[in-house]
This record gives C-alpha cells, sequence and structure tokens, in this order.
C-alpha cells in the first residue's frame, strides 16, 4: 500500500522544465552605468574636438589666404611683406585682442608658440626689414617662416 501510493504520488510528478533564458531587454542596471558612462565620454569628446576646431579655425584660414597669396598675382616685394604682416595681425588680434597696441615684431615675440624656437624671432627680423630704406626682402622665405609659424600656434 505504501509502494502504491508511492507510485501514484510519482506519477503524478511532471517533468523538471529549465527556466526561459533572461531576456535581452531591459539591460541589467550595470549596463545602465555603462551606456551613460560611454554617452558622457563621447559628448566631453564632441565638445573638446568642436572646441579644438574653433581656437585652430583662424590659423587654418590663414594659411589658406597665405598660400592663395602666394599662387595669385605678384606682388611686389613690399607689398607682399605688408599683406602678410596684416595677416599675422588680424591673426594674433583673434588670439589675444591684448596684443593690439604693441608692435607687430614685439606681439609675435610675446605669443611665441611653445616650442617655436627661433622661428618667431626670425619671422619678426623679416618684418623689421620691410622698414628700411632698400628693402632687401626675401618674400619666399618671408611666406615659408609666416607658414611654419602659423603652423605651430595652431597646434597649441
Amino acid at each position: 500500500m505504501a509502494t502504491a501510493a508511492l507510485t501514484d504520488a510519482l506519477a503524478q510528478l511532471r517533468d523538471i522544465h529549465t527556466p526561459p533564458p533572461p531576456a535581452w531587454w531591459p539591460p541589467a542596471p550595470l549596463w545602465w552605468l555603462v551606456f551613460a558612462a560611454m554617452l558622457a565620454l563621447l559628448a566631453t569628446w564632441v565638445v573638446l574636438w568642436q572646441r579644438w576646431s574653433q581656437r585652430r579655425a583662424p590659423y587654418v584660414q590663414a594659411l589658406q589666404e597665405l598660400r592663395a597669396m602666394g599662387s595669385g598675382a605678384q606682388q611686389t616685394d613690399q607689398g607682399a611683406s605688408a599683406t602678410i604682416a596684416v595677416l599675422l595681425r588680424r591673426v594674433l588680434l583673434v588670439r589675444d585682442p591684448h596684443l593690439a597696441a604693441l608692435p607687430l615684431e614685439e606681439a609675435l615675440a610675446r605669443s611665441a608658440p611653445k616650442g617655436s624656437g627661433n622661428c618667431s624671432a626670425e619671422l619678426a627680423a623679416l618684418l623689421r626689414d620691410r622698414f628700411s630704406a632698400t628693402p632687401a626682402i626675401d618674400i619666399a622665405t618671408l611666406r615659408s617662416t609666416a607658414e611654419r609659424w602659423l603652423r605651430q600656434a595652431a597646434k597649441r
């Protein structure tokens, strides 16, 4: 009798079923933190990249104008040096408006990019020569030095 009751009880048991796999949505709380951190990093990167590109824009535009001046109509040496001086003055004014009152050579020296070495002094010397009675300006050297200074300043 005990065996009959035990057999009836065993017959009433059903097979063991495994539970269904966990759903992929909604994710676990830790995944929400990972997503939030990734979103914050992406937003920070976008803001920093935008600031960097805005800070670099005047230098890129000046470099484009300098290249366009080289491929444009031929100017006299004094006219080309004056154009380069105006271009550099505009860049310096965008960079630091307090430099407006200084002579261009001194403003270049004060705003020398880190690691520029002798570039600012060489550029100032080339620009200073434009005021002499017989200017012996090598426009190619002035243009290449100005381009090098602009590239170094854009990296800053």
